[in-house]
Protein backbone atom coordinates (compact mmCIF):
# COMPACT_ATOMS: atom_id res chain seq x y z
CA UNK A 1 0.00 0.00 0.00
CA UNK A 2 2.48 2.82 0.59
CA UNK A 3 4.28 1.88 -2.75
CA UNK A 4 0.95 2.24 -4.47
CA UNK A 5 0.75 5.63 -2.45
CA UNK A 6 3.51 6.99 -3.61
CA UNK A 7 2.63 5.94 -7.12
CA UNK A 8 -0.73 7.92 -6.91
CA UNK A 9 0.87 11.08 -5.24
CA UNK A 10 4.65 11.14 -6.46
CA UNK A 11 5.26 14.19 -8.41
CA UNK A 12 7.21 12.34 -10.97
CA UNK A 13 7.08 8.30 -12.23
CA UNK A 14 9.22 5.95 -11.23
CA UNK A 15 11.19 5.94 -14.56
CA UNK A 16 11.51 9.89 -14.51
CA UNK A 17 12.99 9.80 -11.05
CA UNK A 18 15.71 7.58 -12.19
CA UNK A 19 16.00 10.26 -15.41
CA UNK A 20 16.47 12.87 -13.19
CA UNK A 21 19.14 11.11 -10.21
CA UNK A 22 22.29 11.13 -10.60
CA UNK A 23 23.76 7.96 -11.23
CA UNK A 24 25.16 7.97 -7.47
CA UNK A 25 21.52 8.67 -6.03
CA UNK A 26 19.73 5.88 -8.45
CA UNK A 27 19.78 3.48 -5.23
CA UNK A 28 19.38 5.66 -2.72
CA UNK A 29 15.25 6.11 -2.72
CA UNK A 30 12.37 3.60 -3.34
CA UNK A 31 9.29 5.04 -5.10
CA UNK A 32 11.02 8.92 -4.78
CA UNK A 33 11.32 8.43 -0.85
CA UNK A 34 14.59 7.49 1.16
CA UNK A 35 15.05 3.53 1.31
CA UNK A 36 14.90 3.71 5.17
CA UNK A 37 11.65 6.32 5.20
CA UNK A 38 10.09 3.47 2.68
CA UNK A 39 10.38 0.88 5.07
CA UNK A 40 9.06 2.68 8.09
CA UNK A 41 5.71 3.43 6.08
CA UNK A 42 5.56 -0.53 5.05
CA UNK A 43 6.05 -1.43 8.56
CA UNK A 44 3.23 1.30 9.96
CA UNK A 45 0.58 0.44 7.21
CA UNK A 46 1.71 -3.63 7.16
CA UNK A 47 -1.52 -6.08 8.05
CA UNK A 48 -3.82 -2.53 8.26
CA UNK A 49 -6.97 -2.77 5.97
CA UNK A 50 -6.77 -0.17 2.79
CA UNK A 51 -8.68 2.40 4.24
CA UNK A 52 -6.71 2.72 7.46
CA UNK A 53 -3.72 2.39 5.33
CA UNK A 54 -4.15 5.29 3.17
CA UNK A 55 -5.18 7.49 6.36
CA UNK A 56 -1.97 6.65 8.20
CA UNK A 57 -0.31 7.55 4.85
CA UNK A 58 -2.09 10.89 4.30
CA UNK A 59 -1.60 11.88 8.46
CA UNK A 60 1.85 10.71 8.14
CA UNK A 61 3.17 12.23 4.78
CA UNK A 62 0.66 15.01 3.86
CA UNK A 63 -0.30 16.34 7.11
CA UNK A 64 2.74 15.67 9.19
CA UNK A 65 5.26 16.59 6.76
CA UNK A 66 3.99 19.16 4.69
CA UNK A 67 0.28 20.82 5.85
CA UNK A 68 1.26 20.65 9.19
CA UNK A 69 4.37 22.01 8.88
CA UNK A 70 3.59 24.78 6.77
CA UNK A 71 0.71 26.10 8.72
CA UNK A 72 3.65 25.89 11.27
CA UNK A 73 5.82 28.10 9.55
CA UNK A 74 3.35 30.58 8.41
CA UNK A 75 1.37 30.74 11.76
CA UNK A 76 5.32 31.74 13.63
CA UNK A 77 6.24 33.98 10.97
CA UNK A 78 3.02 36.06 12.19
CA UNK A 79 3.50 35.33 15.98
CA UNK A 80 0.19 33.35 15.96
CA UNK A 81 -0.74 29.78 18.20
CA UNK A 82 -2.61 27.41 15.48
CA UNK A 83 -4.73 24.57 17.43
CA UNK A 84 -5.32 21.67 15.51
CA UNK A 85 -7.69 19.33 18.25
CA UNK A 86 -8.97 17.16 15.42
CA UNK A 87 -5.45 15.81 14.96
CA UNK A 88 -4.79 15.06 18.72
CA UNK A 89 -2.98 11.66 18.91
CA UNK A 90 -5.87 10.34 21.20
CA UNK A 91 -8.22 11.44 18.53
CA UNK A 92 -6.50 9.97 16.39
CA UNK A 93 -6.20 6.62 17.78
CA UNK A 94 -10.01 6.22 18.53
CA UNK A 95 -10.56 6.41 14.90
CA UNK A 96 -7.70 3.73 14.11
CA UNK A 97 -9.70 1.49 16.91
CA UNK A 98 -12.79 2.14 14.52
CA UNK A 99 -13.72 -0.45 11.75
CA UNK A 100 -12.85 0.91 8.04
CA UNK A 101 -16.06 0.99 7.00
CA UNK A 102 -18.33 2.56 10.19
CA UNK A 103 -15.73 5.49 9.97
CA UNK A 104 -15.62 6.04 6.17
CA UNK A 105 -18.63 5.16 4.49
CA UNK A 106 -20.13 6.83 2.66
CA UNK A 107 -17.33 7.94 1.00
CA UNK A 108 -16.40 11.89 1.37
CA UNK A 109 -19.02 12.47 3.68
CA UNK A 110 -17.69 12.21 7.01
CA UNK A 111 -20.10 10.61 9.32
CA UNK A 112 -18.56 10.56 12.26
CA UNK A 113 -17.53 14.11 12.61
CA UNK A 114 -21.18 14.99 11.24
CA UNK A 115 -22.93 12.81 13.96
CA UNK A 116 -20.73 13.39 16.83
CA UNK A 117 -19.58 16.94 16.47
CA UNK A 118 -21.42 18.71 13.75
CA UNK A 119 -25.47 16.70 14.55
CA UNK A 120 -27.29 20.56 14.21
CA UNK A 121 -25.50 21.69 11.42
CA UNK A 122 -27.69 21.72 7.61
CA UNK A 123 -26.88 19.41 5.22
CA UNK A 124 -26.08 21.46 2.58
CA UNK A 125 -22.47 22.75 4.53
CA UNK A 126 -21.32 18.99 3.84
CA UNK A 127 -23.36 18.46 0.70
CA UNK A 128 -21.07 20.89 -1.53
CA UNK A 129 -17.80 20.45 -3.28
CA UNK A 130 -14.40 22.10 -1.88
CA UNK A 131 -14.08 25.10 -1.61
CA UNK A 132 -9.85 25.69 -1.42
CA UNK A 133 -7.84 27.79 -2.92
CA UNK A 134 -4.79 27.66 -5.01
CA UNK A 135 -1.83 29.95 -5.35
CA UNK A 136 -1.41 31.64 -9.23
CA UNK A 137 2.18 29.39 -9.56
CA UNK A 138 1.46 27.86 -13.21
CA UNK A 139 1.26 32.05 -14.34
CA UNK A 140 4.02 32.76 -11.88
CA UNK A 141 6.11 29.79 -13.86
CA UNK A 142 4.75 30.77 -17.38
CA UNK A 143 5.20 34.65 -16.96
CA UNK A 144 6.48 36.43 -13.80
CA UNK A 145 8.98 34.42 -12.86
CA UNK A 146 9.45 32.66 -16.00
CA UNK A 147 12.78 34.21 -16.74
CA UNK A 148 14.39 33.51 -13.03
CA UNK A 149 12.68 29.77 -13.18
CA UNK A 150 13.89 29.36 -16.50
CA UNK A 151 17.52 30.08 -15.11
CA UNK A 152 17.84 28.12 -12.64
CA UNK A 153 16.30 24.77 -13.98
CA UNK A 154 18.61 24.83 -17.12
CA UNK A 155 21.85 25.84 -14.56
CA UNK A 156 23.98 22.51 -15.66
CA UNK A 157 26.75 23.15 -12.70
CA UNK A 158 23.94 23.53 -10.29
CA UNK A 159 21.91 20.89 -10.95
CA UNK A 160 24.86 18.76 -11.02
CA UNK A 161 25.72 19.75 -7.57
CA UNK A 162 22.93 18.60 -6.19
CA UNK A 163 22.41 15.10 -7.57
CA UNK A 164 20.18 16.08 -10.42
CA UNK A 165 20.90 14.92 -14.58
CA UNK A 166 20.81 18.52 -15.82
CA UNK A 167 19.50 17.27 -18.82
CA UNK A 168 16.17 15.53 -17.51
CA UNK A 169 16.01 19.01 -15.75
CA UNK A 170 16.45 20.99 -18.68
CA UNK A 171 13.72 18.55 -20.39
CA UNK A 172 11.26 18.93 -18.18
CA UNK A 173 11.42 22.92 -18.12
CA UNK A 174 11.34 22.25 -21.88
CA UNK A 175 8.23 20.25 -22.13
CA UNK A 176 6.26 22.74 -19.39
CA UNK A 177 7.20 25.74 -21.85
CA UNK A 178 5.46 23.65 -25.04
CA UNK A 179 2.68 22.82 -22.47
CA UNK A 180 2.74 19.18 -22.34
CA UNK A 181 -0.21 17.08 -21.35
CA UNK A 182 -0.38 16.45 -17.98
CA UNK A 183 2.60 18.34 -16.40
CA UNK A 184 1.21 19.87 -13.48
CA UNK A 185 3.04 23.24 -12.31
CA UNK A 186 3.82 21.88 -9.22
CA UNK A 187 6.56 19.46 -10.95
CA UNK A 188 8.19 22.45 -12.00
CA UNK A 189 7.98 24.82 -8.72
CA UNK A 190 8.98 21.55 -6.77
CA UNK A 191 12.58 21.38 -8.64
CA UNK A 192 12.53 25.14 -8.82
CA UNK A 193 12.22 25.60 -5.02
CA UNK A 194 14.95 22.92 -4.38
CA UNK A 195 17.70 24.46 -6.82
CA UNK A 196 16.77 27.46 -5.39
CA UNK A 197 17.41 27.12 -1.82
CA UNK A 198 20.57 25.19 -2.56
CA UNK A 199 21.54 28.14 -4.23
CA UNK A 200 20.79 30.70 -1.82
CA UNK A 201 21.96 28.75 1.36
CA UNK A 202 25.29 26.86 -0.55
CA UNK A 203 23.93 23.81 -0.56
CA UNK A 204 25.71 20.67 -2.56
CA UNK A 205 25.74 16.93 -2.40
CA UNK A 206 28.67 16.21 -1.45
Amino acid sequence: MAKLYQVANGLFTINFYNQLKSDHDKNSTSYGVPKARMQEFLSMVDSEPDLHAVSKMEISMFLGERLLRDTDAASMENSLEVRVPLVDHDVIEALFAIDQDRRFQPVREKPLLREMAMWDLPDYIFDRPKLGFELPLDRWCRQGLKGQVGTILTDAPLCESVGLQPAAVAALWDAYQREAAGLHWSRIWGIFVLLWWCKEYGITQS
